[in-house]
């Protein structure tokens, strides 16, 4: 129960956070970092369902090919998906322009 309530937080605050930056008014992100989140929005979508598939149906998963291939994938989704909020946090905000 523990890793299912771990990934829907996960994805949960994934889905925070790209909302913030894509629809926030008071603070100013670059397009790219828009752009970024609406790409971790599809990719927590992708890793929430592939985790939840990997804990709830592990022992349905027998094939030696499938299950570490499925596995493989969802930590490459996981990494992708923290690098991608890391890239955003990390250019931080843009100053709204005087003009």
């Amino acid at each position: 129960m523990i890793p299912i309530i771990k990934l829907l937080a996960a994805v949960y605050f994934t889905f925070v956070f790209a909302n913030v930056i894509r629809f926030s008014r008071r603070w100013m992100f670059s397009p790219w970092a828009k752009d970024a989140a609406v790409v971790a929005r599809i990719m927590a979508i992708g890793w929430g369902v592939l985790g939840l598939v990997l804990v709830l149906f592990d022992r349905s998963i027998s094939s030696e090919i499938l299950f570490p291939l499925l596995f493989w994938l969802d930590m490459l989704l996981g990494g992708i998906l923290v690098v991608i909020v890391l890239t955003i946090l990390i250019a931080g905000r843009v100053k709204k322009r005087e003009t």
